[in-house]
């Protein structure tokens, strides 16, 4: 009898799952702006690009995790906003740096983002130094961090 109860409950979770998610597209469906034009933006990590193109090319890369070099462009705790502002901070650099890898990271009780994979202390210096000429609200914010860095082989 308690293999029934448990089948029918895993079933009746198995229905509501479907359920919410064809109602979530039917939602997203239901999204249009003042011309009836359907909305939706989908943000993602360049990586994510990458990996199904090389995917559906046939390409197979391997990456590895070294010691190296990011630089911080935001750290925040304040509860309330930090992670919202750590996300808003990412798209903006996506959006206007998309060559480098960006990363939002939480280390409790601190929100941050860190941008590029740098090998060497020296090519995360010219970065920062660029960030700041391009960003100077900003600059007192940028910094050099050693991080464990993606490469692909």
């Amino acid at each position: 009898m308690k293999h029934v109860i448990t089948l029918i409950s895993i079933l009746a979770i198995s229905l509501s799952t479907t359920l919410a998610q064809q109602n979530i597209l039917t939602e997203i469906e239901n999204i249009r702006d003042a011309n009836g034009n359907s909305i939706v933006t989908i943000n993602q990590d360049p990586q994510i690009t990458r990996l199904i193109h090389d995917k559906v090319n046939g390409i197979n890369r391997q990456t590895s995790e070294i010691q190296g070099f990011r630089v911080q462009v935001y750290s925040s705790s304040v509860p309330r906003t930090a992670k919202s502002e750590a996300f808003k901070v990412e798209k903006k650099f996506n959006e206007n740096i998309p060559q480098l890898n960006s990363y939002v990271i939480f280390q409790p009780p601190f929100w941050k983002v860190r941008l590029g994979d740098f090998r060497t202390q020296n090519e995360a210096i010219e970065v920062r130094d660029e960030i700041r000429n391009k960003y100077p609200d900003i600059q007192g914010d940028v910094y050099v961090v050693p991080d464990n860095i993606q490469i692909v082989e």
